[in-house]
């Protein structure tokens, strides 16, 4: 009781004050005492240890892929899900339009416009020349250009 007339005194606590202030404290040190006894009396079993290593490597390999692979926000959802990776180079003097599609950027038409060209004006003597077919701009010739490969004619035979 003294201790509660020299809180009463030293703080200017009214009496409904005091009172919240000591079920206050009580709740805290019983709160506290639970949460020393709790862990004792009854174990955990313990979490599964979280590891990033395949969240990284999937990460690592998506972007170490080549840009182009990525589909364009501007494409159709159509498009996007007939995306495929090139995974070897094309020969651009004797691409059929099936093969020319696997390129990044290039559709049905293009592809068509790309074999046409080739038939009208000969081989290409560079992978730059296909920039002179409609529809190839700096960008689609840049994204593809790691993929086409050019030969001399007679080369086009040996595997």
């Amino acid at each position: 009781m003294r201790l509660l007339r020299s809180l009463q005194e030293r703080f200017g606590f009214t009496r409904n004050e005091l009172t919240a202030v000591l079920v206050l404290s009580t709740i805290f040190l019983v709160g506290s005492a639970i949460k020393i006894w709790l862990p004792a009396v009854a174990t955990r079993p313990s979490l599964p240890v979280f590891s990033y290593a395949a969240l990284d490597s999937q990460f690592l390999a998506l972007s170490r892929a080549p840009r182009d692979t990525a589909s364009a926000p501007h494409r159709s959802a159509a498009r996007k899900s007939t995306t495929t990776l090139v995974q070897q180079s094309i020969e651009l003097n004797s691409a059929t339009v099936d093969e020319l599609q696997k390129l990044p950027g290039i559709g049905p038409a293009i592809a068509q416009r790309i074999v046409a060209y080739r038939e009208e004006h000969g081989d290409f003597s560079e992978p730059g020349d296909v920039s002179n077919v409609r529809g190839i701009g700096p960008r689609t010739l840049e994204r593809i250009r790691a993929y086409l490969v050019v030969r001399p004619r007679a080369q086009h035979a040996q595997p």
